[in-house]
């Protein structure tokens, strides 16, 4: 079990993650920005913190609304932005590894 500071960091900095790499993507004028990499890098963190079991779900759950929202841009007739999709999955799988985030209080001074 997580001490609270201990769950506050994991959860800082997995929407810090997802924050910067969010930003990046509206600055690339992309289809998915800020609030949906923090939220899907939340979501990866919780999901792992509550147990794999959800955080398979949760992932499969991931994989299909990017998959619709591939298919809304093609009906649409834009162009399907796979760079953004990996994004969004990777983002997602490297916070499900948030679980092992222990280093970061030794760095920093207290």
């Amino acid at each position: 079990m997580f001490t609270p500071p201990d769950f506050s960091l994991k959860l800082a900095v997995s929407v810090g993650i997802g924050m910067l790499v969010g930003l990046e993507r509206e600055w690339s004028q992309k289809d998915l920005g800020a609030r949906t990499f923090a939220i899907t890098a939340m979501l990866g963190t919780l999901s792992m913190l509550a147990g794999p079991g959800l955080a398979y779900t949760s992932f499969a759950g991931l994989l299909a609304i990017t998959e619709l929202t591939a298919v809304r841009n093609i009906r649409e007739g834009r162009a399907v932005e796979a760079t953004t999709f990996v994004a969004v999955n990777r983002t997602f799988s490297e916070c499900l590894s948030a679980k092992t985030i222990t280093t970061l209080p030794s760095l920093l001074p207290l």
